[in-house]
């Protein structure tokens, strides 16, 4: 082989190396950006939020000052991927109405294991006087679902299937289901027959606006405990809303209190369990914006940051 040969073939091997090093890198870069898109390795807000709650629960006996790390997500759900109310929120883009309450069920989820699925008594005092408000998530529904959900035209959410339909059938994890998860049984038979003989409802959720999805906490230990089946006295004190009825789930005593009367029926606001802390809580909940609802809960202070 000619000294010129050789010189060309140290060039091409020369060439194919650099090509080879220029694909490593741009490969490396790539796997670099999908990594810090998807956050591995790094504790989200929501993880942050447990960890203070369960930091909090532990130093109550203590009186050792620890503050909660929480924040409210603001969250939209559309059906073609737009959101013009909200800046960066966290989108569902959903196809039909059973993806709309995965949705809310998934947040309602999350804010309750955020909060400790009423096992963690985060509030340090210990007298009897208001409820702790969290709000885990406000959330936006696009004016798409209208549009594209033919089941949504009216603007309205039928909350009550909710709670008869998607809970008592679907779960945050398997063998759990939604309602299992917030309540202990999965027995919505009772609950539906004890609404229906009281003519209560959970009625529908205005598409047109904004609802949080929110939970709280009781601060105290013994009077849900001692009081027992008092127990809807002591909530109608404490949440300024009438409780017209305890409901034994699955071992696990609910409260049901109520709101305004419409269409000959009164609308549930939400419902309140005791928790294995021994603390009442009220379970994740969907509380439109501002309403007479919201103000009726009389939240004595909220524990999330904006």
């Amino acid at each position: 082989m000619s000294e010129k040969n050789k010189m060309n073939k140290k060039g091409e091997l020369t060439t194919t190396q650099l090509v080879t090093i220029i694909i490593l890198i741009v490969s490396f870069a790539v796997i670099l950006i999908l990594l810090w898109k998807l956050n591995l390795g790094k504790e989200t807000d929501a993880d942050v939020c447990r960890d203070s709650v369960f930091k909090k629960g532990s130093n109550i006996a203590g009186f050792t000052e620890t503050s909660l790390k929480c924040y409210t997500k603001y969250v939209c759900i559309t059906a073609d991927g737009s959101c013009e109310e909200l800046n960066k929120p966290e989108v569902y883009e959903v196809r039909d109405v059973n993806g709309v309450y995965n949705a809310l069920a998934n947040e309602m989820a999350n804010c309750w294991w955020m909060f400790g699925e009423g096992k963690v008594n985060y509030v340090n005092k210990e007298t009897f006087t208001d409820l702790k408000c969290s709000i885990c998530s406000q959330v936006y529904f696009d004016d798409s679902l209208q549009e594209e959900i033919p089941e949504l035209e009216s603007g309205k959410l039928d909350e009550d299937a909710l709670y008869d339909s998607y809970l008592p059938n679907n779960g945050p994890k398997e063998g759990v289901t939604y309602l299992e998860y917030f309540f202990g049984s999965n027995d919505i038979k009772s609950l539906r027959e004890r609404l229906t003989q009281e003519k209560s409802a959970f009625g529908s959720l205005d598409l047109n606006k904004q609802h949080y999805i929110m939970m709280g906490i009781v601060p105290t230990r013994n009077y849900w405990v001692t009081y027992g089946g008092g127990l809807a006295t002591i909530i109608a004190g404490i949440f300024g809303a009438p409780v017209y009825a305890v409901v034994g789930l699955g071992g696990l005593t609910v409260a049901i209190f109520v709101g305004s009367v419409s269409y000959n029926y009164q609308k549930v606001i939400a419902m309140a369990v005791e928790g294995e802390s021994g603390n009442g809580f009220m379970s994740p909940s969907i509380i439109e914006i501002n309403s007479e609802e919201f103000k009726g809960l009389k939240c004595g202070e909220i524990l999330t940051y904006s």
